[in-house]
């Protein structure tokens, strides 16, 4: 059964198949092994549709859609109509190359990170298209 985007049954889903990748993940981090952040997603179009996941150490250990972080612990946001976080889940075309785009909008932090870890962040956000998801939220 699909969850609903961005849902906690769905984050449930999304940090399985996250870990599944993490390997892949890991490795196209810009020193992994300090990586320790947590990354805000939203959908702009859809507001109060947000979800955060917890990074120590280049590895994820939350995904969570209902206990957000403090936004003083928020490394970055990264925002997007449902539409694009969706043509990026399905692989049509790339996270980083949709925020170069304008379409996924990195709304805090530094682009030099954001650019660093493009890769990590385009392995992340095709775990999306892994999870059964309900896309009418």
């Amino acid at each position: 059964m699909a969850d609903k985007f961005f849902s906690q049954a769905w984050t449930d889903q999304a940090l399985k198949a996250e870990r599944a990748a993490a390997d892949v993940i890991y490795k196209r981090l810009n020193n992994a092994k300090t990586f320790s952040h947590v990354i805000a997603l939203e959908v702009a179009d859809r507001p109060g549709l947000v979800t955060h996941i917890q990074y120590a150490e280049g590895r994820s250990v939350m995904w969570t859609a209902t206990e957000l972080f403090d936004e003083g612990t928020v490394w970055s946001r990264f925002a997007a109509n449902l539409s694009d976080w969706r043509t990026a889940a399905e692989g049509k075309a790339k996270a980083s190359n949709l925020v170069m785009a304008g379409k996924v909008k990195l709304v805090k932090g530094a682009m030099k990170d954001a650019l660093a870890n493009a890769q990590a962040f385009d392995r992340l956000v095709q775990t999306f298209g892994e999870v059964d998801t309900d896309w009418d939220v």
